[in-house]
Parts: C-alpha cells; structure tokens; sequence
C-alpha cells in the first residue's frame, strides 16, 4: 500500500489479520474477524413500524436485542433473497463513548482469511458498484478482488435512525 492509503485506513494491519469473506448480492465483501462477535443462521426477527426499510427489525439472540440490518437493502437498495445459506454477522460497532452489537444479513458466510498488509489495494476513485465511502479497502485475494467494508460508513447510526414513512 502506499503511504497516503495508509493514513486513510481508520484500522492498523498486522501481518496475519483475520478478516471474515462472505457475498452479499453475489459480491465479495470482508470484514475483520476482530470486529465480529459471532455468526449465526437466520433467527426469527420482530419488525418495528417506520423505520429505515434496510433495518429489518429485532432479534433476540441469547437474550439480547439485537438490531437486524439487511446488507443487500442497505448497499443496493432490494432485500436480500432468503435461502438456506443465509446468515448474519454480528458485529462490534463503537458509536461514540458506547459499543453496540448489530447484525448484517448476508447471502452467505465463505470463509475466515488471513491476510496481510501487502494484500490491501488503495480503493479506486471511481468505478466501484457502491459507494466509496463503505470501501475501507480492496484486497487481493486469488483471482479476485474483496471489498473491505467500513463499518463506522456503513452502520452511521445517526442515518440509520431516521425514520421512514413519515409524511
């Protein structure tokens, strides 16, 4: 990577991170495996009325309210296609001085995958399927490229709060 990327990533790599590949609307995507708290299969989700249309509501995973946000509605903007393989990612956010636990439904999860930082690409100005500003990087891998998905971009707590169905 080359310097001016390098202090752009919000997050230091290590030789031999770990970063969790899953496809979501048949893109590659990665996120760190330090930032997931744990996988699970599809749960049974309580929808709540005038909310964003990508958050599908709430779960209660091992006694804990979880909100459930789809992926695929918040990047391109149609639900993700229920299927057996489907999963969501639990992830780790930090939002201001708290630490919140939300789930991202994902087509499904490949594989966990070390990477180290020569892997990481700068992210092309233009050309990408979503907005950058969800791109923390692209990683080399095989025949491929991932996108590394900025939580903190993605997850804006703040967006995601406004309601919806409001006239």
């Amino acid at each position: 990577m080359n310097d001016a990327w390098d202090d752009d990533l919000d997050f230091t790599l290590k030789e031999g991170d770990q970063f969790v590949l899953f496809l979501s609307d048949q893109t590659l995507f990665a996120l760190p495996s330090a930032d997931v708290v744990e996988i699970i299969e599809f749960p049974p989700i309580t929808t709540i009325a005038m909310i964003n249309p990508s958050i599908l509501g709430v779960a209660n995973i091992r006694g804990n309210i979880i909100g459930i946000i789809d992926l695929a509605g918040l990047i391109w903007g149609h639900p993700t296609l229920l299927t057996p393989r489907t999963s969501v990612i639990i992830v780790r956010l930090h939002v201001e001085d708290e630490i919140l636990s939300i789930g991202l439904i994902v087509d499904e999860i490949l594989e966990v995958e070390t990477f180290n930082p020569s892997d990481f690409l700068e992210c092309p100005p233009f050309g990408l399927k979503i907005e950058k500003k969800y791109i923390q990087s692209i990683i080399a891998y095989k025949e491929n490229y991932i996108m590394l998905l900025d939580l903190k971009n993605l997850l804006n707590i703040h967006s995601l709060s406004e309601p919806k169905g409001l006239t």
